[in-house]
């Protein structure tokens, strides 16, 4: 049986603190005191997500001379993710404007403070809400099991960023940063509207399946709609802010694509309803409409120094 990638994708890095972790590997961060500084993360914590991402290829751990800590370094793979991160950056600063959430301080290499817009490869035209179907191709779903007592767990009610000043939960980590979050996003992105639709594309258990649904709903990403009564049925559609997520999702697959399908996943295409073609999205600067990876941006002035949205 396989897994799609953007399945395997999202067991690698839709968890709160890989997130947080891969902002500050991207923002210079290096050691393992930079990154407990900057996040506040539980030791243990920390140290499994280093370990799951110099396993998944991510991460290189070098000695640095002359010191006792040793160096974690980005990997091809692991700087193939910054338009995955600058994507989920441009959904903050589009829909998470609140006081006190921070937002890195990315500057493209035009000259401009970095805005973002996705392009399709194939038709090189800008892509809107609701231009996108994704495709799975050789995919069998496996039942969800109940994970083992050490697997992974999310960031809970005390996890803090320490560069947000205030205690603000991102609003995007409700998808990025739960696994299960993301996946329920994902099939209603792709059209499973309804409960047991959700419940058998993902595997996931019918409980868990409806404690995303609310939390998705708390969120204002997902809106539901009566369909039916006695018994009560819902269907649940994404709301604008749920439907732009697909600019992050087509990042991750393009990703996935890349670095995982050699590992026995079947592919997601993303096709472009617009031209009618398979496509991988491009990350843009809005304001020049180049490329936007590591090489072509920069910190601004202000560096590492915490800045809020307005």
């Amino acid at each position: 049986m396989q897994f799609s990638t953007i399945r395997i994708a999202l067991d690698a890095v839709a968890d709160y603190w890989t997130a947080l972790i891969f902002r500050e590997l991207f923002m210079g961060a290096e050691q393992w005191s930079e990154l407990e500084a900057a996040l506040e993360v539980p030791p243990s914590t920390l140290n499994k997500r280093l370990k799951e991402l110099v396993a998944l290829g991510c991460l290189e751990r070098r000695a640095a001379p002359g010191r006792k800590e040793s160096r974690y370094v980005l990997t091809e793979m692991g700087r193939d993710l910054f338009p995955f991160q600058m994507a989920a950056r441009e959904w903050q600063l589009t829909w998470d404007r609140r006081p006190g959430v921070f937002v890195t301080p990315w500057v493209h290499q035009c000259g401009a403070p970095l805005r973002c817009s996705s392009l399709c490869s194939q038709c090189h035209q800008l892509i809107e809400n609701g231009d996108v179907r994704l495709e799975e191709s050789s995919v069998v779903l496996v039942p969800y099991q109940a994970p083992p007592p050490r697997h992974r767990r999310g960031a809970g009610a005390t996890a803090r960023d320490a560069r947000a000043k205030s205690s603000s939960y991102p609003k995007v980590m409700a998808v990025i940063g739960n696994r299960r979050s993301s996946m329920v996003m994902s099939a209603i992105l792709r059209g499973q509207v309804r409960f047991d639709e959700i419940v058998r594309q993902t595997g996931l258990p019918t409980a868990t399946v409806s404690e995303q649904l609310k939390q998705l709903q708390l969120s204002n990403l997902v809106h539901s709609r009566l369909y039916q009564r006695r018994p009560d049925r819902y269907e649940y559609q994404a709301s604008e802010a749920g439907i732009d997520l697909v600019g992050l999702a087509l990042q991750l697959i393009s990703w996935a694509n890349r670095w995982l399908a050699d590992r026995g996943a079947g592919a997601t295409r993303a096709i472009h309803t617009d031209c009618g073609r398979a496509m991988h999205s491009r990350l843009v600067c809005s304001t020049c409409r180049e490329a936007v990876t590591l090489d072509t941006c920069h910190l601004d002035s202000l560096g590492a120094t915490a800045r809020t949205s307005a």
